[in-house]
């Protein structure tokens, strides 16, 4: 009796396992293919630079850095020629940063977004700190493929 019960479970799995075997995959194959993020994603960090002028829209107001409930953001400026702020520094650790968006709301200017990127591992701790430039251009994520 137990021989019979087995073969039905036994065949039982078969169906089971050839009516998986041909449906479609429902992962990705990843990093072969990437996951399209959604437009409301909170990924890195980025300055929005100005297309106009080619400068960062950024005026130093320090409100993103005050907003910042994790103290991921650090911002140094400089007296200009006009008597107006300009930034010398803006940095970004990323390993701090809680991807709240609290520094894109608090920005008057625009100057601060959240972009897709989602991809942030590197071997050194150094490398997640993001500098101005990193900031403006994105950083350069490696594309691991076959």
């Amino acid at each position: 009796m137990f021989l019979v019960t087995d073969i039905y479970y036994l065949c039982r799995g078969l169906v089971q396992t050839f009516y998986h075997l041909f449906k479609p995959s429902v992962t990705l194959q990843y990093p072969a293919r990437r996951w399209e993020m959604p437009e409301r994603w909170r990924g890195v960090t980025r300055l929005v630079v100005d297309e106009t002028t080619g400068k960062g829209k950024c005026v130093g107001c320090y409100l993103c850095a005050r907003m910042c409930p994790s103290q991921a953001i650090e911002i140094n400026t400089l007296e200009g020629p006009d008597h107006e702020k300009e930034v010398e520094s803006f940095e970004v650790d990323i390993s701090r940063c809680i991807f709240c968006g609290l520094c894109a709301e608090a920005c008057p200017k625009g100057a601060i977004m959240l972009s897709t990127d989602y991809e942030l591992a590197v071997y050194d701790r150094s490398g997640m700190i993001y500098e101005q430039e990193v900031l403006q251009q994105g950083p350069v994520i490696k594309r691991y493929t076959k």
